[in-house]
């Protein structure tokens, strides 16, 4: 996990992120943030607590495809202030 005083560079627009991308810009395995950080919107029981990554299956309900799960950016930076971690959004 990077360090309070380091800073992340997002990109310059909304992105919806992979759990393998969060695991590379949180220096983590990607099964612990599988595991650990993602709230499975429609899967998982509850609201999304603000220690979790809200993630969203994009892929259609027809029961034959594997879900393939995105995490809007909005959740990203809510959880990086949840936890202190400073962050800056990239500018042409």
């Amino acid at each position: 996990m990077p360090k309070l005083t380091d800073k992340l560079g997002l990109p310059i627009k909304p992105f919806m992120y992979t759990p393998f991308q969060i695991s590379a810009l949180l220096e983590m395995e990607e099964e612990t943030v599988r595991k650990n950080l993602l709230h499975y919107e429609g899967r998982s029981i509850g609201i999304c607590p603000k220690n979790k990554l809200r993630a969203y299956n994009v892929m259609p309900e027809d029961g034959e495809t594997a879900p393939k799960w995105r995490i809007p950016e909005s959740s990203l930076v809510a959880y990086l202030r949840y936890k202190g971690i400073r962050y800056y959004t990239r500018t042409i």
